[in-house]
This record gives C-alpha cells, structure tokens and sequence, in this order.
C-alpha cells in the first residue's frame, strides 16, 4: 500500500508555515516603495522636476523635464525541504512541526538579509544606482542643477569603539535632517524632501540599539529635556547589519513621508507560493514529502535623495 499524508495533515502543514511567517518582524517594509510587476523586467523612469515658476515678461516658455531611466529584473528565489516519510509513519509530529519552523525561519528574514545587505553595499560601485551610475550612498552626485548631493556622510565620536552617546547620536541625526532639507532637485530648488522628511525612520545596527533609543525616545538626555530629539523618528536596530569589526558604526536615516520613490525599491512579481508535493508516486519514489517555497521579487536602489548613510568613526 502506498503511504502519503492526509489532506488534513498537508493543510495543517500549509497553516503551520503561514503562523509562522506571520508572527516574524519584517524590518525592511516601512522603508520600501512596493511596486507590483507584470513581466520579467520592469522599465522605470524617473521624471525630473517641473521647471521653476517664472515671472511672465516675455511671453510662455515651454520647458521639458529630465528623464531618469532604468530597469528591474526580477529574481526567482525558493527554498525546498524534504521531510523524511518516517517520521510521518512513526507519528513523530515534533520532528515535524521543528522541521517546518526551521523553514519557516530560513524564508522569513530572507527578505531582510537582502534588504540590508543592500544598505551595506550602498556606497560600492558595483552596486549603485541604476540611472546614473553611481554608488547609492555617494559623496559628489549631482543632476542638472542641483549642486552636490552628499548621502554619505561621517561623524567622530568620542568612544574608542565607535558607539556614540545619546548626544552625539542625537547631533548626528541633526546633521542628516539639516542634509536632506538642504537638497535641492534638478531644477535648483531647495527643500524637495520636506513633505517625505515628515516621516523619518533610523536603521542600525544592534550595537546602536540603546544610544538611538535614548536619542529618539527619552525625555531627558544629560539632564536636559530631549524636546528636539524625542519621536523626530522611527528606530529600528537590525541584527542583520553586520557589527564592523574596525572602529566604525552605521545608521541609516530614511525620509519615507510620502508616496515618491522612497530610498529602497521592493518589486514583486509573484505571491509566495507554498507548494505540498503529495502526490504517492513521487512520495514513494523519493521516501518522503516535499514542501518548496517559492517567490519572483526584487530589491533594487530609489531615491537617494530619501536616505542618508551615517558613519560613526574615531
């Protein structure tokens, strides 16, 4: 006789992984722009601003706007377990049940892993921004008339180990707001991310967590009442941000108030799939069931004039 689960087992796997990944944190999706896709690759252009108003001595003029292009490839990405059937024969439901929370804790920070990974490699080269090829997190860009526009920035902090004080945190978090209210857009303007800088959210990494706390949150910080500091922003600390070994520390300010392009992209392609292989003949053939996860998406680069890179050094 050929074994294979019951419906009711296969639907309870099914709910089991779905709890599971429901109950996990998803750091990165405050800080996404969600873009839905319908093929493979996906164009994207990004206008430039429209022209300053003019005093009208002269007649109209008509002005065109810049265009910023480039594209998003989705990715495929899937994970596949085979449980043991033995462990169904012998009523092992532990066993079970462990095996699917493992999967369920491979898949869930997944996306995170890549989210953050992303923000580590901001200011390489080879993972820039599409449209103008540079570095995400850059120190010299500019576009038509903006000036520089410096995303990348640094501080030193008093500690030999690079973890600043709730007061130099709160110092450093200053000079990003005042940086990113200072931008200006293609046209020469000034104060094009104000209505986004309403929201701002802080990413770091664990190291950060409590100066950060203390900044954003405290009502008192070296016996003075935090008035500036206190709800300026969102904190999120992410073990998935790697602790630099040398003696500097990162966070990331993101102004995500509004509906343009925030800092980071998030394009799906496709729903997570949770696919049940319990046909008895593939059962047999491979001695056990098969459960794969699978899902079409990508990450790719923004509006860089959204999120700020700051290094604490020594």
């Amino acid at each position: 006789m050929t074994w294979h689960p019951t419906a009711t087992t296969v639907r309870g796997i099914r709910g089991d992984i779905e709890e599971r990944l429901n109950a996990f944190p998803e750091l990165w999706k405050p800080h996404v722009t969600n873009v839905d896709s319908t093929t493979q690759v996906e164009p994207f252009a990004f206008s430039g601003a429209v022209p300053k108003p003019r005093e009208m001595k002269d007649g109209r003029k008509t002005q065109g706007l810049s265009q910023f292009s480039f594209n998003i490839e989705n990715g495929e990405h899937e994970l596949t377990l085979l449980i043991d059937r033995k462990n169904f024969e012998d009523q092992q439901t532990d066993s079970v049940k462990r095996r699917i929370g493992e999967m369920s804790g491979a898949w869930a920070p997944y996306k995170d892993e890549i989210f953050n990974e992303m923000l580590e490699k901001g200011n390489t080269t080879t993972q820039g921004t599409p449209h103008d090829g540079l570095s995400f997190f850059h120190d010299t860009r500019s576009q038509g008339d903006s000036g520089t526009i410096d995303n990348n920035l640094t501080g030193v902090v008093a500690a030999a180990d690079a973890i600043p004080t709730s007061s130099e945190f709160l110092a450093a978090m200053n000079q990003c707001k005042r940086t990113m209210a200072l931008y200006a857009d293609d046209q020469g303007r000034k104060g094009t991310q104000m209505a986004a800088m309403m929201q701002l959210r802080v990413i770091a990494e664990v190291d950060l967590e409590r100066p950060m706390r203390e900044a954003l949150q405290s009502t008192l910080i070296d016996n003075t009442d935090n008035v500036y500091g206190r709800n300026i922003a969102e904190p999120d600390f992410s073990p998935y941000l790697t602790p630099d070994a040398t003696p500097t520390k990162a966070m990331y300010v993101h102004a995500v108030g509004s509906d343009d392009f925030k800092g980071i992209i998030y394009q799906e392609r496709t729903p997570l799939e949770i696919l049940i292989w319990d046909d008895p003949h593939w059962m047999d053939k491979h001695n056990g069931l098969l459960i794969t996860m699978r899902q079409r998406f990508a990450f790719a680069y923004g509006n860089f004039r959204r999120m700020i890179k700051y290094t604490f050094t020594t």
